[in-house]
C-alpha cells in the first residue's frame, strides 16, 4: 500500500517497491492487512493505493488528515474555556484529564477519563478555520488539569 498526496495515480510497480509507503507487504484475498501511514501532513488529502504482484492497482481511498490546534482560554473560577481551531471542517470533542491521564482519540470521543460536571462537552462541527471555543465547568480551581481533542 502507498499513501500518495492526491495527484496522478501511481504505477503499480511504484506500490509495491514502497516509494514512500511502508514495505510492500503480501497477503491473500481472504486476509486483512492492517498499513500504518507515518509523517503524514495535517489539513492534507491523500489518496491510498493497494497492487498486486500481477500489476494490479486498486481504486484510491481517499482521506483527509486532520489539522487541530488548541489553544486555553478564559477560566472564571471552576470554568474552563479551551479554544480549537481546525484547518479541516470536522466533528471535535475535547475533554479535560487529570494530568496524568493520556487518553488516545478513541477515549476521547467516549469521554473516558474526563472529569468535571457533565464530564465533557459534546462533540461538535468545527469549520475550517473558526474558532470553537469547549468550556470546561466544575473543575477544582486549586487542581491541574490537562485538555485532550480529537476528531471523527
Amino acid at each position: 500500500a502507498a499513501a500518495v498526496k492526491s495527484e496522478a495515480a501511481p504505477a503499480a510497480s511504484a506500490v509495491l517497491d514502497g516509494a514512500g509507503a511502508p514495505a510492500a507487504q503480501p497477503g491473500t484475498a481472504s486476509k486483512d492487512l492492517n498499513f500504518t501511514f507515518a509523517k503524514l501532513t495535517s489539513a492534507t488529502t491523500y489518496q491510498v493505493y493497494c497492487a498486486t504482484a500481477g500489476g494490479v492497482l486498486s481504486e484510491p481511498l481517499e482521506f483527509t488528515t486532520s489539522g487541530v490546534s488548541m489553544e486555553a482560554g478564559e477560566s472564571s473560577g471552576s470554568g474552563h474555556t479551551v479554544i480549537v481551531t481546525s484547518k479541516v471542517s470536522e466533528v471535535v470533542r475535547c475533554i479535560a484529564t487529570r494530568p496524568t491521564v493520556k487518553p488516545s482519540a478513541y477515549q476521547v470521543m467516549q469521554g473516558i477519563g474526563a472529569v468535571g460536571v457533565g464530564a465533557e462537552p459534546a462533540a461538535v462541527e468545527v469549520a475550517h478555520g473558526v474558532p470553537t471555543n469547549f468550556i470546561f465547568g466544575g473543575l477544582d480551581s486549586n487542581s491541574a488539569y490537562a485538555a485532550f481533542c480529537a476528531t471523527v
